[in-house]
């Protein structure tokens, strides 16, 4: 039990570690890959209309401001959320090969 808090421990840190360190290589790579992918959807559904909005800005060009999708920004953030739940319930119900 000592061994299989630790790779909960590990991925909590970050999705997927714990199953890497399983060597379960598909399993945390698609954990990894797709939270990483989740999260950098999340940072440009806020980071693109802030930078639209700015360089509107300092132009003055007269057109009207970007607002952030708030959909796609939930979305995304579920995604990320769901993929780390999933990488903890992974080591809880399949037990480490020690267990």
């Amino acid at each position: 039990m000592k061994k299989q808090n630790i790779y909960i421990m590990m991925n909590l840190f970050f999705p997927g570690i714990g199953q890497l360190m399983l060597r379960r290589w598909i399993r945390g790579s698609l954990q990894i890959i797709g939270c990483l992918a989740a999260f950098i959807w999340l940072i440009w559904e806020v980071v693109s209309p802030l930078y639209i909005n700015i360089a509107t800005l300092l132009l003055d060009s007269g057109v009207s401001l970007v607002k952030p999708d708030i959909y796609r920004i939930i979305i995304s953030f579920f995604i990320c959320l769901l993929i780390w739940i999933w990488s903890i319930l992974d080591i809880v119900i399949f037990k480490t090969p020690g267990n």
